[in-house]
């Protein structure tokens, strides 16, 4: 993408930077958010930001649209972090919870790990605008994907707590 935008590698600087500057300034109201709303009703919504945040890369062919789609992204890394995690700490009854943790650890990591390996490889096969509109249509599947998978859980916040 840095190529096809004619970006310079020290980008990924500024793209880490423009990352920290918004979750630093979001996290405190989106923690208040998913506290008052519930992790299960926020969860699904923050697949929706995933998919929203991809628009501006596969609208805007510059610079701009990269810098807008870090900005949406780290929104939603932090609301989606903070929901997930609300829920993976809340669940677990006590005689459950190291198994459960470990299990959670681990599928976590191999998913960072894997995850933007697999994204660099789809660059590498197609274009970048290919590639952000396939994960576009990914994330826009996860919302009811979400949904459906949390189904059974209690919607009141203090669940949770």
């Amino acid at each position: 993408g840095f190529r096809d935008l004619g970006m310079i590698p020290a980008t990924a600087a500024a793209m880490a930077i423009i990352m920290q500057i918004v979750k630093i300034t979001v996290s405190a109201p989106i923690g208040h958010l998913t506290d008052k709303l519930s992790p299960k009703r926020m969860l699904p919504f923050w697949a929706l930001i995933a998919a929203l945040a991809l628009v501006p890369v596969l609208v805007l062919h510059n610079p701009l649209g990269v810098y807008i789609s870090v900005g949406l992204s780290g929104i939603y890394m932090v609301g989606q972090q903070t929901a997930f995690l609300a829920l993976v700490y809340g669940l677990p009854k006590p005689e459950n919870r190291s198994g459960h943790y470990t299990l959670q650890i681990m599928t976590s990591s191999l998913c960072y790990a894997v995850g933007p390996l697999l994204i660099g490889f789809m660059c590498d096969a197609l274009s970048y605008r290919t590639t952000f509109a396939v994960v576009f249509v990914l994330a826009l599947a996860l919302v009811p994907v979400t949904k459906w998978l949390l189904a059974p859980l209690s919607a009141d916040a203090r669940d949770y707590a």
